[in-house]
């Protein structure tokens, strides 16, 4: 499927930088709002371009994944951020969009196995619920640039796409 939302296209163009070997993807992938946000973003700058080159690579492998707490956050963002709003019904479209990604539904377990990672890890809790999602979403990396890269004895690669 080939994103329909308005604003800078993601569809995917057969063409992409080469990625660099910390930004290669394998198997499920799963993304932060604030990539999402950056991969939709006008600007064009370094760090917009390699979050457009991950989600354009995620839908051609159909290998991402989201939540609904980031399918949340950014549709917060599209409408309300600072780099790109969007009307409600622009904003809708990109949601809806990635609705057919695989998405996990938030549930209180996730918010209680997160604060576990709080209390283990020292993993804020935002952070925690992001890193839940992607293991209950069977995901190997997590792109965020939220995510304390150094998380201990979590089974995920988090990746700031550069």
């Amino acid at each position: 499927m080939t994103p329909r939302c308005r604003g800078p296209s993601l569809a995917w163009t057969g063409q992409t930088a080469k990625p660099k070997a910390n930004n290669l993807m394998m198997g499920k992938v799963f993304f932060d709002s604030d990539v999402l946000l950056n991969a939709h973003s006008k600007q064009s700058n370094k760090i917009t371009r390699a979050c457009k080159d991950c989600v354009r690579q995620a839908w051609k492998n159909r290998s991402g994944v989201v939540s609904t707490t980031i399918l949340r956050d950014f549709y917060y963002g599209l409408r309300h951020g600072d780099s790109m709003v969007l009307g409600a019904a622009d904003a809708r479209q990109c949601i809806e969009d990635y609705l057919s990604w695989h998405v996990i539904v938030d549930d209180v377990m996730t918010l209680v196995d997160a604060i576990s990672m709080d209390e283990q890890l020292s993993v804020p809790i935002n952070a925690g619920l992001v890193l839940q999602a992607a293991l209950t979403g069977g995901a190997t990396t997590v792109y965020s640039y939220r995510v304390p890269k150094d998380i201990g004895d979590v089974p995920v690669m988090v990746v700031r796409p550069q």
